[in-house]
């Protein structure tokens, strides 16, 4: 029998189940294009600026100490990241939004901590906007030590955002 003749015989609630079961499986394949053009529109420039590492396998390059890193958002997944690192581990992740702009934090390195494992580097994540101030979106717990610290290290942040400018563009 032909599917043709198949789909002539089905009850009128089969027939309703089945085009509803197309509607979603066209609307979840749209959806997979749209989200996959959208993703080498947003991050294609990025993987191009640092270039695809081999040896790690991961979008990422180093240059005049740095490390600069791409995680492009995961399958149907708009949360990826740009991060810069430098020798001491301390540098940026920079949040491309879906619709533009960015959010940025900043990595400072707070000394060594004992752990089960033995000593252990420690790192403070700090939310700023792109002028390296404060934000309190992203902040939360932290006070004045923290705003403190933003502070003091704002000169090194913005040669920090300074070299991520020159090599991805974030303007």
């Amino acid at each position: 029998m032909k599917l043709r003749e198949k789909i002539k015989n089905l009850y009128p609630y089969q027939k309703n189940l089945l085009r509803a079961g197309c509607v979603l499986l066209a609307l979840f394949l749209v959806y997979n294009l749209g989200w996959a053009i959208w993703r080498e529109v947003r991050y294609g420039d990025f993987k191009k600026a640092v270039g695809y590492s081999e040896e790690y396998q991961s979008w990422e390059t180093q240059k005049d100490g740095w490390l600069f890193t791409v995680f492009p958002a995961r399958y149907l997944r708009f949360n990826g990241n740009l991060s810069t690192a430098n020798e001491q581990g301390e540098g940026l992740i920079i949040w491309p939004q879906p619709a533009g702009g960015y959010k940025y934090a900043a990595i400072f390195y707070t000394g060594t901590i004992m752990t089960d494992m033995g000593p252990s580097d420690s790192y403070i994540t700090i939310a700023m906007d792109e002028n390296c101030n404060w934000t309190d979106e992203g902040n939360a717990g932290y006070g004045d030590a923290e705003k403190a610290l933003l502070r003091e290290r704002k000169a090194d942040v913005e040669v920090w955002l300074a070299a991520a400018n020159e090599v991805w563009d974030l303007s």
